[in-house]
């Protein structure tokens, strides 16, 4: 296995640091453990009666929100890889 380390520009490495990212990964647990759940029993009539106007769309923008940072700081950390010079 090899070990690589990466560079990425100052404001990703500011956005981790950051009470931000706390955030976002426990928005993560909320996105991937019980925001689909909430969903799906609000559709059915289960919780949240009379609220589901409200809940539904918090949840989607909950797992969208998680997504998209991730998916930037995957891109972020990819061109990081891209950019390191081969070996020979």
């Amino acid at each position: 296995m090899e070990m690589i380390t990466i560079q990425i520009d100052a404001a990703w490495a500011k956005r981790i640091r950051s009470r931000f990212y706390s955030i976002i990964a426990a928005l993560q647990g909320i996105a991937f453990g019980f925001a689909p759940i909430i969903i799906f029993m609000t559709a059915k009539g289960y919780i949240f009666r009379g609220a589901e106007w409200i809940v539904a769309p918090i949840c989607f923008a909950c797992i969208l929100l998680v997504g998209f940072f991730n998916i930037r700081l995957a891109q972020a950390t990819v061109e990081g890889i891209n950019q390191r010079e081969p070996r020979t």
